[in-house]
């Protein structure tokens, strides 16, 4: 790195608040990595029901939060966080460059900033079939925020092809996300006669096809009645249960989960058989690392950047919107489980996917970054 003293500036469009405790969970979890090899500081803003700055320290990391009563769109978010800013500086901190998680919205800041910056970034909205969900103003402004950068990290290969055909010039590395090996990581499954199915996310209709994941188990579990689906997150618990009841499901062969802990979603994949993700769109889903964190093969669309992290090894690809083949591969996985070698996955996720692997390859980043800008290049030539 450049020096001892080196800091980052985490700024990021989303991450856990008091407005929305799980929005960018996974921002959290990189920055928590990159914390242990270099020191930085967040700074996120949030529109709330009053105005007022948060800061303290989380984890070790020091954390800024602007809440802010959104009167223009652009200009009291920005204000927000040059009050964040500012409130980080009479902390006394000094940032040698910036790592913006997600360019938009929180981008404009750097717009304004003297400081090198890369770029994470995760949102699905990107790909192509996706872009009619942007606003006219956050694909003009996302463009002008990556093409500024110095560098931008799209989390999988194929988000990051998208980026480029969305018209990103920076230069980009893929580096995913990462996962607390501390909590998810190998422990022997309790025996169980049940073969036991776990899904846990947002629960968002359009992405994560719940239906979907629901109807395709009630046929199944007609034909292998000792299956069990648990199923929940931090979503629309009444529509799933809608869900449920319009497919007749037994009560004893599923169980609804609440939003959890990380501990207690670690808990629940060790108790299960596999780990199912029926979407339409993803990009590195985090709950798949941490599957195969804990050595429990997976069942999962071939959309995003998915076909990056699963082989035959890990489990199972299976088409998206296709429930015949959903059936089939949970049969496969009901009669073939068993024959995963649950350690050796788990051990191998663990060294990909883990704090220390992660934080390397970020770093290997900054190095870059600072060593060309004080040089004064523009252009840099960093190999995965």
């Amino acid at each position: 790195m450049k020096s001892p003293s080196t800091t980052v500036l985490h700024l990021v469009s989303w991450y856990p608040s008091k407005v929305h405790p799980s929005l960018g969970n996974f921002v959290a979890e990189h920055v928590l990595a990159i914390q242990t090899k270099i020191p930085g500081a967040v700074l996120g803003a949030f529109a709330a029901d009053a105005n007022s700055i948060d800061y303290q320290i989380e984890n070790g990391v020091p954390v800024c939060r602007v809440y802010f009563i959104k009167k223009f769109p652009f200009t009291s978010y920005l204000n927000a966080l040059r009050k964040g800013y500012e409130e980080l500086l009479r902390h006394g901190f000094h940032f040698d460059l910036a790592h913006l998680h997600i360019a938009y919205p929180a981008g404009l800041l750097l717009l304004n900033l003297k400081l090198p910056y890369i770029i994470t970034e995760h949102f699905s909205a990107y790909q192509k079939n996706r872009r009619k969900d942007l606003s006219l103003a956050n694909r003009l402004v996302a463009k002008l925020i990556f093409n500024k950068a110095q560098f931008v990290i799209p989390v999988s290969d194929q988000l990051g092809l998208s980026l480029k055909d969305f018209g990103v010039k920076s230069p980009q590395i893929t580096i995913g996300n990462v996962v607390n090996t501390n909590i998810f990581h190998y422990k022997t499954k309790v025996e169980s006669q049940s073969f036991r199915v776990l899904h846990i996310s947002s629960l968002q209709e359009s992405t994560k096809n719940i239906s979907g994941i629901v109807s395709a188990f009630a046929d199944f579990h007609k034909k292998f009645p000792l299956s069990t689906l648990s199923i929940g997150g931090d979503g629309p618990a009444d529509e799933l249960r809608m869900h449920i009841k319009n497919c007749q499901i037994p009560k004893e062969a599923y169980r609804i989960l609440p939003a959890l802990s990380k501990e207690a979603v670690a808990q629940e994949m060790q108790e299960s058989d596999c780990f199912l993700l029926f979407s339409h769109i993803e990009n590195q889903p985090v709950v798949i690392l941490e599957s195969l964190c804990m050595g429990r093969p997976v069942i999962a669309t071939r959309v995003g950047g998915i076909p990056q992290l699963l082989d035959k090894s890990r489990g199972l690809l299976i088409e998206a919107n296709n429930r015949a083949h959903l059936i089939e591969a949970l049969s496969e996985m009901y009669h073939h489980h068993q024959n995963y070698e649950h350690r050796k996955m788990a051990a191998l996720a663990q060294n990909e996917f883990g704090y220390q692997a992660i934080a390397e390859k970020f770093l290997a980043v900054y190095s870059n970054v600072l060593r060309l800008n004080a040089s004064g290049q523009k252009d840099l030539n960093l190999e995965p």
